[in-house]
């Protein structure tokens, strides 16, 4: 098994301000299982594939912060409690998470953004630099200039949007 040194952020409100509002942790290092290849984890809707990670794998919501209501405040676990594993086989060039969220509160009849985001940041350089166009140095670049030369050329950036309509 190996570890990786990927940096997690809570949700955002918006691109730009994700640079400016993440919470960097680079003296943290998050557990990455190492999937045997015969038992990749399967993208089915069963969780099962996950029994072998060990529960000292598991990021909680203790680990986490929320950068929209407060940047840096602890998340309630009465309001939204989740768990993240992360995994990858050795070969493959993806790495597999496995996001649980409990919510008190789910609204599934807007399909607007207006739930949770779960944001996950892997600077897979450790460079630590910023991955958004509108953080590039060279403020005389135009946005798309920019965006080209410079959008997640330091770390990738996704989002898992709770919940998920349909």
């Amino acid at each position: 098994m190996r570890t990786l040194k990927p940096f997690l952020a809570g949700a955002l409100l918006a691109f730009a301000a994700a640079s400016a509002l993440a919470i960097e942790r680079p003296n943290v290092v998050y557990k990455i299982f190492q999937f045997p290849a015969d038992k990749a984890p399967r993208i089915d809707g069963n969780t099962e594939d996950w029994d072998i990670v060990p529960e000292d794998y598991v990021i909680g919501t203790d680990q986490l912060s929320d950068t929209v209501n407060g940047h840096g405040t602890k998340i309630d676990p009465k309001d939204l409690d989740v768990r993240v594993r992360v995994g990858w086989v050795k070969g493959l060039n993806r790495l597999y998470f496995l996001y649980e969220a409990y919510d008190n509160y789910w609204d599934f009849a807007r399909s607007d953004i207006h739930n949770d985001i779960f944001e996950l940041v892997v600077d897979g350089d450790l460079s630590g630099g910023p991955f958004i166009a509108a953080m590039h140095p060279n403020k005389l670049l135009d946005y798309w200039d920019a965006y080209f030369r410079f959008q997640s050329v330091h770390a990738q950036n996704y989002h898992i949007f709770t919940p998920a309509k349909d």
